[in-house]
């Protein structure tokens, strides 16, 4: 059936079930009039009018005006005093709907102030009803002048008493309410049988006004029990059993006009008491939701504060390993150091013994070595946490790459007695585009981590490109013999400063930190790092997965293995660099600063120094005017007076080009470029490298030279042109 028939079906259907109960409440009105003016003590058809308005809005005006048409047509048969008086009582009933509307009424009564509304509207609505309708009488010649005040008296209360009485149990009637009834349906029917047996008794039998007083307590019942719908219906039906014996000429409140006005004090009453439970009962219930509310508010709380207190005792207990690792982790290595140099220095005879002043040195460079990489753990963790720390992606010899950690770790794998094997699953890209710098941390982490916790056996990388969801992906598998792990260690595998082994006996060093660095790591690259597999005694398997990028030209290979050794035109590996010019070194730390001056003048340059930036400035002076130009600056960017921006920055301004090399202990991104800003070429950084550093020098060095020899045929030209005669000239 089309939308638009439906809609038009349903419509007719509450149309005509409006003008079927408007028509019958007020036959029943009708029949249960006052003998003396044969106005109805109780008029529902209002109740009703104001539920169906407020519910279905003023598009019912038409069709209640017409019902109350037809009640009145059933008892005067004209059609102007009906027409007259259902103006009347459709727009007391509309006025009553749009002021409920506009106090955002409650059809539940959930709050006391709808019934308060209910009622001020009620007694203000009818006021247009019993005005229509006792004008009409007047007109009309029902009754005269003198009884026009009485009656509309009469017709005003008994107007809002329906109102009260029978808009409540409508505007109540929702599926929830009528469940609430249909739930106790044995209890309910007990109920109404003996509610209409006690209501009938006390009216038709009782001749006092104490009887009808005992439906109280028959009323509270109901609504306590059944809610607002149950309370409304026992109003109502006690309202219409009430005016049907007092309109018969019985009970208590038909012996004068005092019994009628007590009958609507009654009957009002009784819907207010109802209704003003309700609203108590909807009061209470919010205030229960709202304590219960708050207690599993204060519960959930409470559970938060012993999670948050859980964390911070967990994240004290570990804060307090990791100081206690970390202060083990430094201090060892600064045993070795401070033991050995003072060993050197109060024992002159150990230089007579080449094997064991080499054997201190190499232990004295390794803690160093070991000092270095906790700082830079330390460090690459704050820049992770900072959001400071960037990734590139540059064009690296993937093979080159993996051999060069090979290369790295072997020493130490074969010093413990383990085999050590690189191999591919799958053939690669020669070639990609990825960060080498963290690519080469992670694996050696990764690669670390296997050989200091394998006893016997080997470790084995397997290489090779995983497609698998339709992305190419470098896979690097790490495999160890090694002891394994727990299930109560793989859960904190990868959590900050925490470690397998916590106890102050355990048998491994570290920081707890490799770990959870690496895998933030491969995940700022886009990939990820996991534990494949790992049971106690029995060995563990890391997944390292990358996006793989391949690099322009790059070619697919099969093979790990060297290619054959071609000859070299330059010179062998290892022969020393020679540098050649003059070299300007601005360190303010004495100690650096000699240790520098070693380097340089082993390498052969010549070296002069200067303690902070102003004197550095001097000596460039000094020497430019000599004509014997420095050929490189070294800087470090921290110093008093002026420091290496300062300096650098001062040097560009006088039109100075000399390479200027920043040495700094700051290893963040943005230092770097801070560096490049202020006018610095280059950048290395502290604990300074030697043959990072000669390197680094021989390459501007040569730059210097190119400039100078460049500068130097530009005036000898200059000085050839000069010398031409100028009649010689060509035109």
């Amino acid at each position: 059936m089309p939308k638009t028939i439906r809609q038009f079906l349903l419509g007719a259907g509450q149309c005509l079930l409006v003008i079927v109960g408007m028509y019958l409440a007020g036959r029943l009105g009708l029949a249960t009039a006052y003998t003396e003016n044969k106005i109805s003590l109780v008029w529902l058809p209002t109740g009703i009018s104001v539920a169906v308005l407020y519910r279905w809005r003023t598009r019912y005006l038409p069709v209640i005006w017409f019902s109350i048409v037809l009640i009145q047509l059933a008892s005067n048969p004209s059609l102007a005093f009906g027409a007259g008086v259902a103006v009347g009582s459709t727009l007391g009933a509309w006025f009553v709907a749009l002021a409920l509307r506009w106090q955002l009424f409650n059809p539940n009564f959930a709050y006391r102030r709808d019934v308060v509304y209910l009622f001020l509207f009620a007694m203000g609505g009818m006021l247009f009803s019993a005005t229509g309708g006792v004008l009409n009488l007047w007109a009309h010649g029902i009754i005269d002048r003198a009884a026009v005040f009485p009656t509309w008296m009469i017709w005003w209360t008994g107007d809002t008493v329906g109102v009260l009485i029978a808009a409540p149990c409508l505007l109540a009637l929702s599926r929830e309410n009528v469940r609430t009834l249909v739930a106790h349906r044995v209890e309910g029917l007990v109920f109404v049988v003996i509610f209409a047996l006690s209501v009938a008794f006390m009216f038709q039998f009782s001749q006092g006004s104490g009887g009808p007083h005992l439906i109280f307590l028959l009323i509270t019942w109901a609504s306590m029990r059944y809610g607002v719908l149950g309370g409304s219906l026992a109003v109502l039906l006690t309202a219409l059993m009430a005016g049907w014996v007092t309109a018969t000429g019985h009970g208590p409140f038909h012996s004068s006009q005092d019994g009628l006005i007590s009958l609507w004090m009654y009957v009002s009453t009784l819907s207010g008491i109802s209704l003003m439970i309700t609203a108590i009962q909807a009061v209470g219930i919010r205030a229960n939701l709202s304590l219960t509310s708050s207690l599993e508010q204060t519960q959930k709380m409470a559970a938060d504060l012993a999670a948050a207190r859980d964390e911070a005792d967990a994240a004290s207990r570990a804060k307090s390993e990791f100081v206690a690792n970390m202060s083990h982790e430094i201090r060892t290595p600064l045993t070795s150091i401070l033991g050995y140099a003072e060993l050197l220095a109060e024992n002159p005879e150990i230089g007579g013994s080449y094997e064991r002043r080499a054997e201190m040195l190499a232990s004295i460079q390794a803690a160093g070595q070991h000092l270095l990489t906790i700082i830079n753990d330390i460090l690459d963790l704050s820049k992770i946490e900072a959001n400071k720390l960037t990734i590139e992606r540059l064009d690296i010899d993937l093979v080159e790459a993996l051999r060069e950690v090979e290369r790295m770790i072997r020493p130490r794998a074969e010093a413990r007695g383990l085999l050590l094997t690189f191999h591919l699953d799958s053939p690669v890209p020669s070639h990609i585009m990825i960060d080498p710098t963290r690519l080469r941390q992670i694996l050696l982490n990764l690669l670390g981590n296997a050989v200091k916790f394998t006893e016997t056996g080997m470790v084995q990388v397997s290489v090779g490109e995983d497609t698998r969801g339709g992305e190419r992906r470098l896979s690097i598998e790490i495999t160890d013999t090694g002891r394994g792990m727990s299930g109560s260690e793989i859960g904190q595998l990868f959590v900050e400063f925490t470690q397998g082994d916590a106890t102050v006996t355990r048998k491994h060093g570290g920081t707890g930190l490799g770990l959870a660095i690496s895998r933030r790591l491969a995940r700022m690259m886009g990939g990820e790092l996991v534990l494949a597999r790992s049971s106690v005694n029995n060995g563990s398997t890391f997944l390292l997965e990358l996006p793989l990028y391949p690099a322009p030209g790059a070619v697919e290979v099969k093979s790990l293995d060297p290619p054959e050794p071609v000859p070299a035109a330059s010179a062998a590996p290892g022969t020393p660099i020679e540098l050649g010019g003059r070299i300007l070194l601005a360190e303010d730390c004495p100690d650096l600063q000699d240790l520098l001056v070693f380097f340089l003048t082993k390498a052969g340059a010549q070296v002069e120094t200067a303690d902070h930036g102003g004197i550095a400035i001097e000596r460039l002076a000094a020497a430019e005017s000599r004509g014997q130009p420095f050929d490189l600056v070294l800087t470090d960017m921290q110093m008093p007076e002026m420091d290496g921006y300062a300096l650098a920055q001062a040097v560009r301004r006088r039109g100075n080009r000399v390479p200027i090399i920043a040495l700094t202990a700051h290893s963040m991104s943005d230092d770097r470029q801070r560096c490049l800003d202020a006018g610095c070429d280059d950048y290395l950084t502290k604990p300074i490298n030697q043959q990072a550093l000669i390197a680094c020098c021989q390459k501007y060095l040569m730059h210097s030279r190119i400039a100078a020899q460049e500068r130097l045929a530009a005036a000898h030209a200059q000085r050839t042109l000069n010398r031409v005669p100028s009649g010689n000239a060509r035109h």
